[in-house]
């Protein structure tokens, strides 16, 4: 370990991609990425795009162009990811150009010291997949620089690879009460939930009561597509999603064809199903142990959704502080950063 070095945590969810470091920057973008177009075909008229514009290469050759984030949404060509193993281009994308945004560069003193990294696996992912990702992020090497900034070199010269939702466990650490703790981590589509017996301020995981569930946030925007397809008879499009979840919590009609089409009743119901699915799938796997729970902590972005109907369903739950990095301070505190 490189006491002089930056640390960064970069958590790349099927949803978003979250970072913070220990120069006390955050980044967070949306897990999708598309081709960059050669220019603005407006000449920036309309202002800057939202979303980051990312520029690659290697030791040789041209540099390669992507779009992640907002911009990508907007492109016909937009590619995310909800299979079991992120395809490695694309996470590896999401990684470099986190790490670049909270301050990674290898030429930053003192000289010869490039930053270290912590990032996190889905529990059940966990075991198969830590190895090869460590490994490969750990040979990392690429000359990056995000909206125009200068060119930086990006490589590691520490990889740290966690369970999502233990990161939660390291943030908290020092502030859980002894006994029985448990975690929730809902994301995009898994959700980690571990089991803790603390003593001391010192955590120990229940192995048989940890683990993931393939339940989460997808599953409110797969009902309001549905919703929308059933009324329209055409399909949501990708880069319409948000909008139309943002819409429908506050709401208002989605306008198509002319016509408003209400999807808030759809989107209601979908958020209890859903936060009711997280709420079920985890207390059968904590089994008569959840009675016994001093507090329960909820992270991730869908502990923000499902708040009220998680608090209600397990047991002396409370949502931790700033919940959608919770676990970048894990991994951070992990490196020694925080």
């Amino acid at each position: 370990m490189t006491n002089g070095s930056v640390k960064i945590a970069v958590d790349v969810g099927y949803g978003l991609t979250k970072a913070t470091s220990s120069l006390g920057l955050k980044a967070c973008f949306p897990s999708v990425a598309a081709p960059a177009p050669p220019s603005d075909p407006l000449g920036g008229a309309l202002g800057n795009r939202a979303g980051h514009r990312v520029s690659l290469r290697g030791a040789e050759g041209p540099p390669l162009e992507r779009l992640v984030g907002d911009a990508a949404l907007r492109s016909l060509a937009a590619s995310a990811t909800l299979s079991r193993e992120k395809p490695a281009a694309l996470h590896d994308l999401f990684v470099v150009a986190a790490a670049y945004l909270v301050g990674a560069d290898s030429g930053r003193p003192p000289a010869g010291s490039p930053p270290e990294l912590c990032v996190g696996l889905p529990l059940a992912y966990y075991s198969s997949q830590r190895d090869a990702l460590r490994k490969r992020l750990s040979g990392l090497a690429v000359y990056a620089s995000v909206d125009g900034g200068p060119e930086r070199r990006v490589s590691f010269s520490r990889v740290m690879v966690v369970p999502q939702g233990a990161g939660v466990a390291f943030a908290e650490a020092g502030r859980l009460p002894d006994g029985l703790v448990g975690v929730v981590d809902v994301g995009t589509y898994t959700t980690d939930y571990l089991l803790l017996e603390v003593e001391g301020g010192r955590p120990m995981p229940v192995a048989e009561a940890c683990g993931s569930a393939e339940v989460g946030v997808h599953l409110v925007a797969r009902a309001v597509a549905s919703a929308f397809q059933a009324a329209t008879g055409a399909p949501l499009p990708v880069w319409a999603e948000r909008g139309a979840l943002e819409k429908a919590a506050r709401g208002e009609p989605v306008k198509f064809g002319g016509r408003a089409v209400d999807l808030t009743p759809a989107y209601r119901a979908a958020v209890r199903d859903a936060a009711t699915a997280v709420a079920q799938q985890v207390l059968a796997a904590w089994g008569n142990r959840a009675a016994f729970l001093e507090a329960t902590l909820l992270a991730g972005g869908g502990a923000v959704l499902f708040r009220s109907e998680l608090e209600r369903a397990l047991p002396c739950a409370r949502v931790v502080d700033d919940p959608l990095f919770a676990n970048c301070r894990g991994y951070l505190a992990a490196l020694g950063g925080a």
